[in-house]
């Protein structure tokens, strides 16, 4: 289920609604415009890279899919990680060096 609920190749979006029974990140991200998915970033099984055209539009956006994921999975751990920076690459370098990112756990406690 992690797979669906996580997918950003499109496959699981060819499955019917219906068959499926949720939503996958693409249709999430259809309710929230500008915001996307990095097609810089690696695919990590789990993991969803976005980015867009301000902060709060990609806090809302990964709330979304956050929510969506406990809905579904409601004893995984899930975590938001928002990171302000010019680039993939500027983004890459201050996970490297180690710089604080905004972190958010779901359920919030």
């Amino acid at each position: 289920m992690l797979f669906y609920l996580t997918d950003i190749s499109g496959v699981a979006d060819d499955i019917p609604v219906a068959t499926r029974g949720l939503r996958t990140v693409r249709e999430i991200l259809e309710e929230h415009p500008g915001v996307v998915i990095n097609i810089d970033s690696v695919d990590t099984d789990g993991v969803v890279q976005l980015q867009g055209p301000g902060r709060s539009a990609v806090e809302a956006a990964a709330r979304a899919i956050a929510h969506n994921l406990k809905l579904h999975l409601p004893a995984a751990s899930v975590e938001t990680s928002i990171r302000e920076a010019a680039s993939s690459v500027a983004v890459l370098r201050a996970e490297r060096e180690g710089e604080p990112a905004s972190t958010t756990a779901y359920p919030r406690r």
